[in-house]
């Protein structure tokens, strides 16, 4: 296999931080076969754990450049590894990719088998033992998820690609109909859609997602088998379906269904671009409701066709009614979702409805007749001229008249007086009646207030109005219902009532009881919600019963770090400071157990002598000094040692992790921490001369920078049996007094050394490096024999005259400088002046 033919495309960084999880994914690269386009990818992970990694299973979520889930690999495993502390592994390992719109990958590790029978597993997060659950601590890496760029060039593979089975999720949006394909159709006339919404398409992967492993007999386990998807109807993109009605069912078949046309459109969608599924036809695609013109023209063609025609009957009726008979399969006007073939219906136009309204009108309107005249053509000519001939009346006694008009009158009058009396009585009886239907309402609504009927009493009392006191009364039969509703621990209804009377108070008194009801069951939470809605403004006894529950709720649940929260703000609160140490000694019990011993150190500091937290403080530096020492950390193992060193056997541990931690920085070559580790560990074993031994190589590393006269002072403190030492004295000592700074030699030379190129200081450096000595002015060599620098010309010489003179020959010109000698007198006296000057210059300033 060419394996050069693989090009890195990108490099993503992985981001895991799982709960003690012992192994770190740090970044995945895609690749690219320079022969096929295909993809794969590799992996690479990181041991946290301090003991072996022999095997891992993780998780892989593909993605494309949107971020959107293209599939998932579950369960791939990392098999026979033999991975140690803060080593990498997985980059030889190549896994196919099934699908070229994957761009991005999200890797999570699941299970891992460590040595000696340790496991850790994500359902868990803790590192377990098969046998005693014995816990391993690791260390997590945070690590940023960033896009790496493209890769330039192409990389060498190390192992064939392996590829696996990626498991594609259900889409949530309906399949195109191209994946579909419509069943065969023998008939042409189109059938309605079944009532089913749902189809169901087979699953679609991308090209080549199950192949065997390359590299391995053993087979990728991918999880348990996915589901086909399934295609809902969407009415909010294909309309409703239509319900067929009872009875009129249409169930499509084989023989009788018929794709939709090519050109025809379902809810304003094209037919070739829809979706599987029911759809309901557009209602242009059945019928249309016939225009007022079409009525007009069916009508009097029917009414033309009448005399005629087979269908006189019919004719008839339509031009009678104005009533329009519908085609079987029409729809009807004004009911889309309805047709002639579902109920019986006739249309009747709009003018033909006026015109049968203003027939029957006629008919129930009386005839009117004319009042007949002389010049009425209806006048009975034979009626005027027997009215001409007729006899005058006789004459009458006006007095007998005037007599009967007033015997009428009286009688008249008596009638009516008789019915206002009666009127009268009747009046009185109604009003007697209703005042006792008051009376009766006012004493039954007073009964009802007592039996704590007070939707009755309170309807009682708003229909008696303004009788008597029943306003007053209605007030105060709705104020004793809602002091009711809140005993009965309605509170919202109680609140309800009082808001609607305005009684602020007593709605701020009903939630406050509310709260406390809440507190008295237990239930905090409600009560905490209650308050933090802030609808009124609670008492502050109320508020702090509700955080005294709650702080104790999380005590009580092993919350602590919450609990403490609540019990610290709580103050003198009953026993909350009380709570308030006792959550922090819980609290630093549980991380010891946890082997977190810094924050189990900071809890047990913080309570001071609660209980026996001394001599649990004193336990966890032990505790913590031991792990530090199995990490190798001796420095945190030595400052804990230190802490509790009168406790148990701390003080001879703490001595023997300085030994151990010497030894380590001798063999790493730290010699300055071996020297220190050693003189505090002086009484043990052979750390005497181990320490002078160190000691020894930590000056020579010194010297490589420069020797000094305390180099030579520490040199000379050294045995003489400690191999070396005693030549190296030899060595430096000779010529370690011409090293130190040099400066002009008199202010007249300024001028001239300014002029000549000269510079202000000059240093002059003696080094022990690679068992020799090197001697330096300005970085110059000298010549140990002669104490000159001569570069071969006249341009730059050093020459050194004594151990505090020294001469720099540039261009011809010779200067002589100066060995600066400091002392305590002379520091002093530089500082004086440093001030002296700095407050002249700020006294100028401010003058100016």
């Amino acid at each position: 296999m060419d394996k050069t033919r693989f090009k890195a495309q990108k490099m993503i960084m992985q981001r895991s931080k799982l709960n003690n999880c012992p192994v770190v994914p740090l970044k995945s690269t895609i690749y690219k076969d320079l022969q096929t386009g295909k993809l794969a990818f590799t992996n690479v992970f990181k041991n946290a754990s301090q003991v072996r990694v022999e095997g891992i299973a993780i998780r892989i979520s593909c993605f494309d450049d949107d971020l959107k889930l293209i599939g998932t690999i579950k369960n791939y495993q990392y098999k026979n590894l033999t991975v140690g502390y803060e080593q990498e592994f997985g980059s030889e390992k190549f896994v196919a990719l099934p699908s070229d719109a994957i761009t991005n990958l999200a890797v999570a590790v699941t299970h891992v088998d460590l040595a000696e029978g340790f496991y850790w597993d994500e359902s868990t997060g803790r590192v377990m033992n098969v046998h005693d659950e014995d816990r391993v601590n690791t260390v997590t890496i945070d690590i940023p998820v960033v896009d790496a760029p493209s890769v330039p060039g192409q990389e060498t593979v190390q192992m064939p690609i392996i590829p696996d089975v990626v498991e594609t999720p259900a889409p949530t949006t309906p399949a195109p109909a191209a994946l579909v394909t419509p069943v065969a159709s023998t008939s042409t006339t189109p059938v309605a859609p079944a009532a089913s919404a749902t189809v169901s398409v087979a699953k679609t992967t991308p090209e080549a997602t199950t192949t065997s492993d390359l590299n391995s007999s053993a087979p990728s386990e991918t999880g348990s088998e996915e589901p086909h998807n399934v295609v809902t109807y969407n009415p909010l993109l294909y309309g409703k379906p239509s319900a067929p009605l009872p009875g009129r069912e249409t169930v499509p078949t084989t023989s009788s269904a018929s794709p939709i046309a090519s050109d025809a459109k379902v809810d304003g969608m094209d037919a070739k671009t829809s979706m599987a599924g029911s759809m309901e036809p557009s209602p242009s695609a059945v019928s249309s409701e016939p225009s007022p013109s079409a009525v007009s023209s069916e009508t009097s063609s029917s009414v033309s066709s009448s005399e005629t025609s087979s269908s006189a009957a019919a004719s008839s009726v339509q031009t009678a009614t104005g009533a329009v008979p519908l085609a079987e399969g029409s729809p009807v006007p004004g009911r889309p979702d309805l047709t002639s073939m579902d109920v019986e219906y006739t249309y009747t136009p709009p003018e033909s409805k006026l015109k049968s309204l203003v027939n029957k009108v006629k008919e129930v309107l009386p005839e009117k007749k004319n009042k007949p005249d002389e010049t009425s053509q209806y006048v009975n000519p034979a009626l005027l001229s027997s009215a001409e001939e007729r006899p005058p009346e006789p004459e009458v006694d006006p007095e007998v008249v005037k007599a009967e008009k007033k015997k009428k009158r009286n009688r008249i009058i008596k009638r009516i007086v008789l019915t206002c009396v009666f009127l009268a009585v009747i009046a009185a009886g109604v009003i007697a009646f209703m005042m006792y239907q008051k009376y009766d309402t006012y004493n039954r609504a007073a009964r009802y207030v007592e039996t704590k009927q007070f939707d009755y009493a309170i309807s009682s009392y708003t229909k008696l109005g303004n009788y008597k006191d029943s306003q007053a009364l209605l007030l105060q039969a709705k104020e004793k219902k809602a002091a009711y509703l809140a005993e009965t621990h309605d509170y919202s209804g109680a609140i309800e009532i009082y808001n609607t009377l305005g009684l602020n108070d007593l709605v701020t008194q009903t939630y406050n009881d509310w709260a406390l009801y809440y507190c008295e069951t237990g239930d905090y939470n409600s009560a905490s919600s209650l308050v933090s809605a802030g609808a009124v403004s609670y008492r502050d006894d109320v508020k702090m019963k509700i955080q005294y529950g709650i702080a104790n709720q999380y005590f009580n649940s092993n919350s602590y770090d919450l609990a403490i929260q609540y019990f610290d703000a709580l103050g003198d609160y009953e026993d909350s400071k009380n709570m308030l140490h006792e959550s922090y000694y819980q609290l630093a019990c549980l991380r010891l157990s946890q082997n977190e011993f810094e924050e189990a150190i900071t809890y047990f500091t913080k309570i001071g002598s609660f209980k026996d937290a001394p001599s649990k403080l004193n336990e966890t530096y032990y505790a913590a000094a031991e792990a530090s020492v199995v990490k190798g950390e001796y420095e945190n193992a030595i400052t804990y040692y230190t802490q509790c060193k009168n406790y148990s056997d701390a003080a001879s541990k703490l001595i023997s992790t300085y030994y151990t931690w010497g030894k380590k920085a001798y063999s790493e070559g730290d010699y300055a921490i071996a020297r220190d580790c050693f003189n505090a560990s002086l009484a043990y074993e052979d750390a005497e001369k181990l320490y002078y031994d160190a000691e020894y190589h930590a000056i020579l590393v010194e010297m490589q920078e420069n020797v000094t006269a305390d180099h030579i002072t520490r040199l000379t403190a050294i045995p003489k049996d400690v191999e070396g030492a005693s030549d190296v004295l030899k060595q430096v000592k000779k010529y370690v007094d011409y090293v130190g700074e040099y400066a002009w030699s008199s202010s007249n030379d300024q001028e001239v050394n300014s002029k000549g190129g000269f510079e202000d200081h000059i240093t002059v450096q003696l080094k022990y490096v690679n068992d020799e000595l090197e001697f330096t002015a300005d970085g110059l060599d000298i010549d140990l024999r002669t104490l000159k620098h001569d570069s071969g010309s006249t341009s730059n010489t050093y020459t050194l005259l004594n151990k505090t003179t020294l001469t720099k020959t540039f261009n011809g010109k010779t200067h002589t400088y100066k060995k600066i000698v400091e002392t305590e007198e002379t520091k002093a006296k530089a500082a004086t002046e440093t001030a002296t000057k700095a407050s002249t210059e700020s006294t100028t300033k401010a003058a100016n």
